[in-house]
């Protein structure tokens, strides 16, 4: 953004991440699981800016003579695949300006899964290092794996090939299985991310043996013992297909960073590795409902735009990462029936406060915001306006955002006017941290809790109490100006000093949180 013509002399260097000692930030991310290809997305610069995605999930094609070999189906076979047999469609891929699409997964499903679990498994092995060479040497993100057999049995003992061996020794030879897949992919590329379509939820029966995913979570068990020790798994947990409100995602956020332990067969493993994701389905529609997707009538669609653009919305705010969203009948990526209306509730759902003026803005800077918001929302306490401030001229304060840090040398700046205009030196641009202290009333504790910012110029970590709740970006035009929620719930302290911590960062006039910041219940 621009702030003036005149700057500082004093040019700060900005410092990419943080010390090794604070907590690393990570913005939600929105994902489409189908694929355009890579000639639509090279021709067609425009559609790629309109849909309000942050990446796809590829499917890479490779060559063998005259055959194509379609990488996504060939992992999970008996039959090795080479990495030269995709070499061409890895140089396309790295001259593909992606634009506005970031991370960009590798599909994989576990089709045909003809392999003999008891049996010689080096091309499964082979394949998944191949496929993992390939998302990294394309500039991808990592590995979507899709765990679904589509119609193969391959979780499912009651159709193995040695139905002499019991379901316990299967289990065990499949988790051994799963632990060398592991090794195979992170050895390829130990830093890469991996998305499952669904985790345990799928293995939480009663007679595993009676079921066609029993054998699924002997796999996972592998997976999660295999994988090095900073890995994170996504368990992208499809069972939010058909999910309305925000209670029902965070039912599937608690399963799967609490409940799925109980199921998993190596629970300390999963507990660190795990990290939850959500999988949403805008037309849903199975053989026995009635749902339509109708362009004209959206009381015949399972959503309408404004359910739509809430649950995505709160799905983006709930996640540890991604969301990714399946279609059936609209293209996301394309345009191709993504209808208009719920094309800019995605949209709106990624960028809260999106387009409005900056008087509108403002006025939502300005408790009660509204008074359908009041109506909702209680006010607790509006925090004060005087912060106290330190610049952090090289990125490397390590305990600015802890609680019992002594700030009072702090230089003060009112949360009503820029921080770089109350300093002794304008125009600052880099790194500063502003922190603020506040009582909260006791009788909060039970009730879910979110803080308000009027703004915060032009990015900034929160943390609340040492803890790290949110990072704002200023990916979006105006972002800076944006006012923007905080779910602190698990932060707060009722009846104790309260300390808020911001680490900002700005490219062009360090404004910090030069808006008002607001403490708010639901009522």
């Amino acid at each position: 953004m621009m702030r003036s013509l005149l700057t500082a002399t004093l040019v700060l260097v900005l410092v990419g991440a943080a010390m090794a000692d604070l907590p690393q930030p990570r913005r939600a991310k929105l994902i489409a699981f189908t694929d355009p290809g890579l000639e639509f997305i090279q021709s067609n610069p425009e559609a790629v800016e309109r849909a309000p995605i942050d990446g796809v999930n590829i499917r890479a094609v490779g060559r063998e003579g005259e055959k194509r070999v379609r990488l996504e189906e060939a992992v999970f076979s008996e039959k090795a695949i080479r990495y030269e047999q995709f070499e061409e469609w890895v140089a396309q891929a790295r001259a593909t300006d992606f634009r506005t699409w970031t991370d960009n997964f590798l599909c994989v499903y576990v089709v045909p899964g003809d392999m003999d679990w008891f049996g010689d498994c080096a091309a499964l092995m082979n394949n998944i290092r191949v496929a993992a060479r390939v998302a990294r040497e394309a500039g991808l993100k990592g590995i979507f794996l899709d765990c679904e057999p589509y119609g193969f049995s391959l979780w499912d003992y009651r159709t193995v090939a040695h139905p002499e061996k019991s379901f316990e020794e299967y289990y065990q030879q499949i988790r051994r299985r799963g632990e060398e897949f592991a090794r195979a992919m992170y050895g390829e590329w130990p830093e890469m991310t991996l998305m499952l379509t669904f985790g345990y939820k799928v293995a939480d029966r009663a007679n595993l043996k009676e079921h066609n995913y029993g054998l699924y979570g002997a796999f996972l068990d592998g997976l999660f013992v295999g994988s090095p020790e900073e890995a994170e798994i996504i368990d992208g947990w499809e069972m939010s297909y058909g999910d309305r409100t925000r209670e029902d995602l965070l039912e599937g956020y608690w399963w799967v960073r609490r409940g799925g332990a109980a199921v998993s067969g190596v629970p300390d493993e999963y507990l660190k590795k795990v990290r939850a994701g959500f999988g949403l389905w805008p037309d849903v529609t199975d053989r026995d409902d009635p749902f339509e997707w109708n362009a004209e009538d959206f009381s015949r669609n399972y959503y309408s735009p404004s359910e739509w653009r809430s649950l995505v919305r709160s799905a983006l705010e709930t996640t540890d990462g991604y969301v990714w969203i399946y279609a059936w009948r609209p293209d996301l990526c394309t345009g191709e029936k993504w209808y208009p209306e719920y094309r800019e509730a995605t949209r709106e759902a990624k960028e809260s406060l999106y387009g409005l003026s900056s008087a509108e803005l403002d006025e939502w800077a300005r408790w009660p915001l509204t008074e359908e918001f009041a109506r909702e929302y209680e006010l607790i306490v509006a925090l004060p306006e005087e912060w106290r401030f330190r610049l952090d001229p090289y990125g490397r304060a390590m305990n600015w955002h802890l609680p019992e840090l002594d700030d009072s040398e702090w230089h003060p700046v009112v949360a009503g006017e820029e921080w770089q205009q109350q300093l002794p030196i304008r125009g600052l641009t880099g790194v500063g941290w502003g922190r603020v202290r506040f009582e909260v009333p006791a009788e909060c504790a039970g009730r879910r809790l979110y803080l308000w910012f009027g703004a915060c110029d032009e990015e900034g970590d929160v943390y609340l109490n040492g803890r790290y709740v949110y990072t704002w970006t200023n990916d979006f035009q105006r972002g800076w100006e944006t006012p923007f929620a905080v779910e602190v719930t698990d932060a707060v302290l009722p009846g104790q000093e309260n300390v808020l911590a911001v680490r900002v960062r700005a490219a062009s006039g360090l404004g910090g949180v030069f808006k008002r910041v607001y403490l708010y219940a639901e009522r």
